[in-house]
Parts: C-alpha cells; sequence; structure tokens
C-alpha cells in the first residue's frame, strides 16, 4: 500500500534519439496504480478513483496536481488502472507531507473495495 516512499515515474522529456516519447508529457511526474476491484465493489471503485472522485478531489486540493484518469482492462474487467499526474515530483511530495493523515485515511476507507493493489512503477 501507500508508504510514502518515491513511487512515481517523472517521464523522460526525449527518448535518446532525441524523439518525444509518445507515452510522455515533458516534465510530468507520474504515479501509476494498477487493482484488482472486488466484483461487487467496481461502481464504487470507479466513482472513488474517477477523474472526479474522492482520490481526485484530495490530490485537488495542493498546487500543482494535474489530473487523474482511470482505466479498466479490455480484457479482465475487475483489473483497473489510475494514472496520477503531477506537474513534478516535489508537488507530489510536498502534498503527501501536509496531508498524510487524509491520505492514510481514504486508503483504509477503500481498502474493501480491492482484493489487490500495487504501484506499477516500482514493484
Amino acid at each position: 500500500m501507500a508508504d510514502g516512499r518515491r513511487t512515481g515515474y517523472r517521464a523522460p522529456s526525449a527518448s535518446r534519439a532525441g524523439h518525444r516519447a509518445a507515452w510522455s508529457d515533458e516534465g510530468v511526474f507520474v504515479r501509476v496504480w494498477e487493482y484488482r476491484v472486488r466484483p461487487e465493489c467496481v461502481d464504487a471503485f470507479e466513482r472513488a478513483y474517477g477523474a472526479e472522485g474522492d482520490w481526485a478531489q484530495l490530490f485537488g486540493r495542493e498546487p500543482g496536481f494535474i489530473g487523474t484518469a482511470l482505466f479498466r482492462d479490455a480484457v479482465d474487467e475487475l483489473t483497473f488502472l489510475t494514472v496520477d499526474r503531477w506537474i513534478d515530483e516535489e508537488s507530489w511530495t510536498r502534498f503527501l507531507a501536509r496531508r498524510r493523515g487524509e491520505y492514510d485515511a481514504l486508503d483504509d476507507r477503500f481498502r474493501e473495495l480491492t482484493d489487490d493493489e500495487r504501484d506499477v512503477l516500482t514493484d
């Protein structure tokens, strides 16, 4: 689960060949999580983790938050990805330092919606 350690990924602005990577926004710090959602909790999960959900609302209280996107696996309908975008890693760590209690409370509140979660970029 989230422990505040460096778990994001700073997307490079260009590849070695000098071409911008297709998946990157220049200078954006990205955190990506994968979730295995309980079948009976899919609707609640989508509300909480979607672009206008509880997590996005919490993140949006701090400067530097760009947005959250929720993706559902096309084959396995119980697997989801969230992609949280910040202008830089400093904005993310500042958010976490200021709002750690709220972050942990929300994490605890929604823990029952999933069977598994993992930080895609560090696990």
